[in-house]
């Protein structure tokens, strides 16, 4: 199901696309600053978190990076603060509370992500990974117990400090995999292993491989782990074993429905175990499309009308 800011009227640029804590999609909007929780089932884009407001003795800044972890979403503002929202019900309103990190002012608006893994997902604490160019690392911290925030100092995840300026993606699932330099690696333990994607040999087909994004489903050694390759507009999907075999793979979009350029997308698996589905975000609208199943399919009778799109701001103008 696909959402377009366009359509319902707001001149929105997506700037960054999670999946959320309750399963949606959560978006940056690169013009205002403002994080959206995107309905599109039922039409709608609530406004969940906003630059101006004083909470805390700090002003909230324009929205940088998303993250997701256990039961919240992870915000990193332009004042290099971090915030945590957590939905309170079905229909976009949350609490909102500002974490403390050790030593965050100090990460700069050049760090290219914020990972959140849950290394005991029963507790719901979460530790934190901020790729950081300037340091060269990885940077790993642990939850305060109360998880009120990040108090002591992080521990650089990578055994050799590595350039981090051409990162494009990455996910984590106790292996850390990164598309840097248009190229999928996986770290083990701080060190690139002996794992690597195999051939797709397609080259005559598709003569450019440029994996730009990397999304992980199942756990660490097992499941798949799936990257968008930009230069083709297709997902593939590799084996997280040590074969790294393509299981297959799957091409977005065709002359009747382009595919804009990707600002980012996640792997939503399907509940009953099927084909799961890519959601990513262009310019200006969430789409999405299951691999596995025709993906233009015949136009047939609809069970529902699809609803008109509305964006919900929720929040009182600072």
């Amino acid at each position: 199901t696909d959402f377009d800011f366009v359509a319902a009227g707001a001149s929105v640029e997506i700037l960054a696309i999670v999946r959320g804590p309750d399963g949606l999609p959560y978006i940056i909007d690169k013009t205002t600053g403002a994080v959206y929780r995107v309905d599109a089932a039922r039409g709608r884009a609530t406004v969940v978190y906003q630059p101006g407001f004083d909470l805390y003795g700090t002003r909230t800044g324009r929205a940088l990076l998303l993250a997701a972890a256990g039961p919240d979403l992870v915000v990193f503002d332009a004042s290099s603060n971090l915030w945590r929202w957590r939905p309170s019900d079905g229909a976009g309103k949350g609490t909102l509370v500002k974490l403390r990190v050790r030593d965050g002012e100090l990460w700069g608006s050049d760090i290219k992500a914020i990972v959140g893994f849950a290394a005991d997902p029963g507790t719901g604490l979460y530790r934190l990974y901020v790729a950081d160019p300037s340091a060269r690392q990885l940077l790993r911290y642990q939850p305060a117990p109360d998880g009120t925030g990040y108090p002591a100092k992080p521990t650089a995840y990578l055994i050799s400090p590595m350039s981090l300026g051409t990162l494009t993606g990455i996910a984590i699932d106790g292996d850390v995999y990164m598309t840097v330099d248009g190229e999928l690696r996986r770290y083990s333990g701080g060190a690139q292993d002996d794992w690597v994607p195999a051939e797709i040999g397609d080259t005559l087909l598709r003569p450019t491989l440029t994996p730009t994004l990397v999304m992980s489903a199942g756990a660490s050694r097992t499941g798949i782990v799936y990257v968008w390759d930009g230069s083709a507009h297709r997902v593939i999907a590799y084996s997280k074993a040590s074969s790294g075999a393509m299981l297959a793979q799957f091409v977005i979009g065709d002359e009747a429905d382009p595919i804009g350029e990707v600002r980012g997308g996640y792997i939503l698996p399907a509940a009953d175990g099927g084909a799961p589905t890519f959601v990513w975000a262009e310019a200006g609208r969430v789409r999405s499309a299951v691999l596995g199943t025709p993906l233009t399919p015949e136009p047939g009778a609809s069970p529902d009308p699809t609803p008109d799109p509305v964006i919900e701001t929720p929040l009182p103008t600072p």
